[in-house]
């Protein structure tokens, strides 16, 4: 995960935030169960993300004779393989 807990933190805090300033959104739920689901959610999708990845590096270290023997740039196949994954997985990146 890229980004620590208190910036999650700081993140859902500021969402909320926003979302309070709107007056056509009302809260049925205390605001700190609200930061605890927004939190959550943030957390599910960078693990989402950290999976995807894992997977990719799996799958390119698995070919990487076939990369270094055509003198294919590595990161450049992670990136493409990392949109094109996440486009078939329904990761939003």
């Amino acid at each position: 995960m890229r980004l620590k807990e208190e910036k999650v933190d700081s993140l859902a805090k500021k969402i909320l935030n926003e979302l309070k300033s709107n007056p056509k959104v009302f809260f049925k739920s205390p605001e700190d169960k609200i930061v605890h689901t927004i939190k959550s959610i943030f957390i599910n999708d960078l693990k989402r993300e950290d999976e995807l990845e894992e997977e990719i590096h799996k799958k390119l270290k698995e070919n990487i004779n076939k990369i270094n023997r055509e003198n294919l740039n590595y990161n450049d196949l992670f990136r493409k393989a990392k949109i094109k994954l996440a486009k078939e997985k329904k990761i939003i990146l």
